[in-house]
């Protein structure tokens, strides 16, 4: 056995042999007295530096899989107990631990061999080829807001796939990454998006529990049919969701998930000007889960343009102790959600005049927040401006269509697609859109055409 293949020997034992110098490291462990080791292996060097110039411990019962030499491990000064052995390749870094100490430091390697075995298997668990196609129809009304906002941010029409969040300069997804985070997500566990196994290395590479990809890296492949066989191209989604929000279907189903991502949308506009404003008064806002906690009382009868006048105060109230009174930044600033509450109970209790505030300068409107308010009610900025309970309300009052097969039977309405009788339309000033809700098919006719009396017809 010998050190080849490792590292250079130090001039001053370079004439002993391996067996030499384990018998050294071991009388070394077992506590004799460096001077009495120098002398008795002839070894011209300071005594107190000795533990220097051993080389590491050679494993040649392990060898690494990448360079099919044996691994190494760091030797232990004497007197310093060893809580476990990590074990590495000179060569790549490849590095392992022994039994006892994969238990207290875990195991991830990240040599470029690791990074490459994990990746690869990363990207084949993201294959595409076996995942069932989504169909249009099947998609729910919020979802279908959320994947063409998505499709917005783009500006290129020939595409394979949608970029990455992060790629795009221009225009906000939704009014915080969080919230980002949160709507990809939901998109690509309801199998919409699917992640392309082709991204950017580091979109594979996150510190996020039970997640191996960073969804706001990460490119999408779009997963949705309106043909039940194919899927959609991003000209051909665009095109159908252009036709499809002219008079969209909302059903009494889709009335919980609007009331929870309404509040979802309106708690993070708030928290994007509480991010910005804590920015420019050099504070890091960090209670996020309490601040939305505090929200739910608030956000159901204030507007977002009304609350956000109680975070500008509890966000300059959190700068003056911290200037006037010398409490710590992270203690002002976890004390802003309480602020508001107290500021949105004062207002209550004194009956005072409604502020509207707008957004921050460098907060602009998410592309969610417009088309999730102009689709649900009619104006790209009704959630800004208005509380939710009145807007909830109304849509329940007014824009829910309730039909059912039995009464389009009567009618003698159909899907001139699949002749279901299960449809449901709407108008726009001279044009009727029709909506199967058995196959997704969007028809449209035009109030200068003749149309028959019975419109199951195939022309």
């Amino acid at each position: 056995m010998s050190y080849k293949h490792h590292e250079t020997l130090h001039p001053a034992i370079a004439h002993l042999t391996y067996d030499q110098i384990e018998e050294l490291y071991l009388r070394y462990w077992n506590g004799e007295p460096n001077h009495v080791l120098v002398k008795d292996f002839d070894i011209k060097h300071d005594s107190k530096m000795l533990i220097r110039i051993i080389p590491d411990a050679i494993h040649f019962d392990l060898e690494c899989p990448y360079c099919d030499i044996p691994m190494v491990s760091k030797r232990v000064k004497k007197g310093f107990q060893k809580e476990g052995t990590k074990i590495f390749c000179n060569h790549c870094d490849h590095w392992v631990y022994d039994d006892v100490a994969i238990k207290i430091y875990g195991d991830s390697c990240n040599c470029a061999g690791c990074s490459g075995k994990k990746l690869q298997e990363i990207r084949e668990h993201h294959s595409i080829q076996e995942k069932p196609l989504i169909h249009f129809y099947d998609i729910s009304l919020v979802d279908k807001i959320f994947l063409y906002a998505y499709l917005k941010l783009h500006t290129v029409e020939n595409i394979s796939h949608l970029n990455s969040l992060r790629t795009f300069r221009f225009g906000n997804f939704t009014p915080t990454h969080l919230l980002d985070k949160i709507l990809l997500e939901r998109l690509n566990q309801k199998g919409i998006l699917l992640v392309n196994p082709l991204s950017p290395k580091d979109a594979f590479e996150t510190d996020e529990k039970n997640k191996d990809f960073d969804s706001t890296k990460v490119q999408w492949i779009l997963n949705v049919t309106d043909c039940g066989f194919a899927c959609c191209s991003y000209i051909e989604m665009v095109e159908i969701f252009e036709l499809y929000f002219k008079a969209p279907v909302i059903s009494s189903s889709d009335i919980t998930d609007i009331e929870e991502y309404a509040f979802s949308i309106c708690s993070h506009e708030i928290l994007q000007y509480l991010i910005l404003k804590c920015i420019k008064l050099d504070l890091i806002f960090t209670p996020i889960k309490s601040t939305i906690e505090k929200l739910t009382k608030i956000l159901p009868t204030f507007p977002v343009s009304a609350t956000i006048y109680f975070a500008d105060l509890a966000a300059k109230n959190a700068h003056n102790r911290v200037g006037e009174h010398n409490i710590a930044p992270y203690r002002a600033v976890n004390e802003i959600p309480k602020g508001i509450e107290n500021l949105w109970n004062s207002s209550v209790a004194k009956q005072w005049d409604q502020k509207k505030y707008g957004r921050y300068a460098q907060g602009h409107a998410s592309v969610v927040t417009s088309l999730f308010s102009k689709v649900l009610f009619g104006d790209e900025t009704a959630l800004f401006y208005n509380c939710l309970n009145d807007l909830l309300h109304n849509l329940k009052k007014t824009n829910i269509t309730k039909a059912t097969s039995k009464s389009n039977t009567s009618s003698g309405f159909g899907c001139r697609n699949c002749q279901s009788p299960d449809i449901v339309g709407g108008y726009d000033e001279d044009t009727l859109f029709i909506t199967c809700r058995q196959c997704g098919f969007l028809d449209e006719l035009i109030a200068n055409k003749k149309i028959p009396k019975n419109l199951n017809f195939n022309c």
